[in-house]
Order: C-alpha cells, then structure tokens, then sequence
C-alpha cells in the first residue's frame, strides 16, 4: 500500500492538497454566509414583530386620543341645561372603552399618565354633575312659570272673547259678568306677576349658568394639563421625538389665551345682559 503511495506523483498531492483547502473555503464562506442569512433572518423577524406592535400601538393610541379628547370637550355639555343629564357624557362614554386597550399594550409610564388624566376626568365629572343639579333645579323652577304663563295667557284670551260675545250678544245677567271679569282680572294678575318674576328668575339663571359656564371651562383646562406628561410618554414608545420644553410652553400659552377669552367673554355677557346685579323676587 505504502509502495502505491509512493509511485503517486508529487504534483498529484499538490492538486489533492489544493482542492481540500478550496473545498475548506467553500464550506467555511457557505457556513459564514448562512450564519449571516440566520442573523438577517433574526433581525427581519425582530423587525416585523416590532414594526406590527408599532402599527398596533399607533391604532389603539390615535382611538384612545379621540376619546380623551371628547372626554376633555364634554365638559362644556354641563352648562348646556338643553341637554339631558344622560347625554352630557354621552359622546365621551361611547368611546372611552378603547382606553382600557391602553392597558394590554402600554408601557409603565404610558398608563400611568392615563390613569392620572381619567382619573381626573372622572373626579371633574362628579363635581360638575352635583353643581348642574343645583342650577337644574332654577331651569326647572323656570320653565314650568313659563308653562304656567302660557296656559293663563291663553286662558285669559279665551275670557276675553267671552266677555265679547256676551257684550255682543245683549245678555244683562251681571252675575255672568261678574264673574268673567274677575276670571280676567285674575288671570291678567297672573300673567303680568308670572311675567316679572319669570324675568327674575331667568336672570338668575343666566348669572349661575355664566358662572358655570366658566367653571366648566377651567375644570377642561385642569384637565388639559395632565396632556403633555401622557403625550411624552406615548411619542416615547412610538420612537417619536419631541421638543418637550417647547411643546409644554406651547401647551401653556394656548390655556392663557383661552382664560383670557373665556374672561372676556364673561364680561361682555355679563354688561350685554344687565347681569351685574342679581334682583329680589316680588
């Protein structure tokens, strides 16, 4: 065996040698690039993982946005005693179910900025509702004198025309006519009294609404606050940066200028209207 092996020519073992190291090269440049094919493969994957959880968090986010911000505009409904009790939340309670999503996919800091701010909504909510009860009860008071004067007023207008016919008609009977006259007269009272006091008690109405109104106005702007810390936190999550310095400062001028038109406005409501001074009932 050893004698065969000898026979073989040297050159033979140079080309034997040569083919094992590029058959080595090949193997090692293959194992190098599928080494680097798995840590594409890796990192593609960790990528797409991170940009769906992204997609998802920017989806619940935005959702979760919109309902804050109605729950942070509903405030002003309190001071509107058109709207029934029941709808004053209305809008902000059919969309706040998004923000418990916040919860599963939230990082610490994210949730805890939105607990403090529906927290504080929450809080805002209660104090209005038991304030709206107090002047509900002066809209109720009103607008059942108002029923009353248009039902006397009518009433009235019907006596009158029976005192009409009954002048027309010839009748002499003084009985009858006593008694339409004084189903005049009380009914006249009445409305001419109901009046008065009706324009009494819609002033006062209006002062506690304006009052409210602002009120209302402030409590948003406590709320609006509580914004920035839970804005930070999301954009941080998203990899989305922001100034904050700028953004607070932004975020403060905007509530001094709203004060000072809210301020404004109550004034010249306050002069327009004759409401500088609340008046006795008779």
């Amino acid at each position: 065996m050893i004698e065969y092996i000898e026979l073989i020519p040297a050159a033979f073992w140079g080309v034997v040698a040569g083919s094992f190291f590029s058959i080595l090269g090949v193997w090692l440049t293959n194992r190098s690039s599928d080494g680097r094919l798995l840590k594409q493969l890796d990192y593609d994957r960790e990528a797409k993982s991170k940009e769906r959880e992204l997609t998802l968090k920017k989806d619940v986010y935005l959702s979760a946005a919109e309902a804050i911000s109605l729950g942070i505009s509903v405030t002003g409904n309190f001071a509107n005693f058109e709207i029934h009790d029941e709808a004053v939340v209305k809008p902000y309670t059919e969309k706040s179910s998004v923000i418990a999503k916040v919860h599963v996919i939230g990082g610490f800091e994210t949730i805890k900025a939105l607990n403090n701010l529906t927290n504080e909504l929450s809080s805002i909510y209660f104090i209005l509702f038991a304030e709206r009860a107090k002047i509900s009860k002066d809209k109720v008071e009103k607008d059942i004198l108002l029923k009353n004067i248009d039902y006397y007023s009518r009433q009235r207008d019907g006596t009158l025309e029976m005192m009409k016919q009954f002048n027309l008609g010839g009748s002499k009977d003084p009985e009858i006519w006593k008694v339409l006259q004084s189903n005049y007269q009380f009914e006249s009272d009445y409305v001419q009294n109901s009046v008065a006091q009706h324009g009494v008690l819609s002033k006062q109405f209006s002062q506690k609404q304006l009052i409210f109104m602002k009120q209302c106005i402030e409590y948003a702007q406590k709320a609006s606050v509580l914004i920035p810390p839970l804005l930070l936190a999301v954009r941080k999550e998203l990899d989305l940066p922001l100034d904050e310095k700028a953004y607070q400062e932004a975020v403060n001028e905007g509530i001094s200028k709203q004060i000072l038109a809210v301020d404004k406005f109550v004034k010249e409501c306050t002069v327009n209207f004759d409401l500088t001074a609340p008046e006795s009932r008779p």
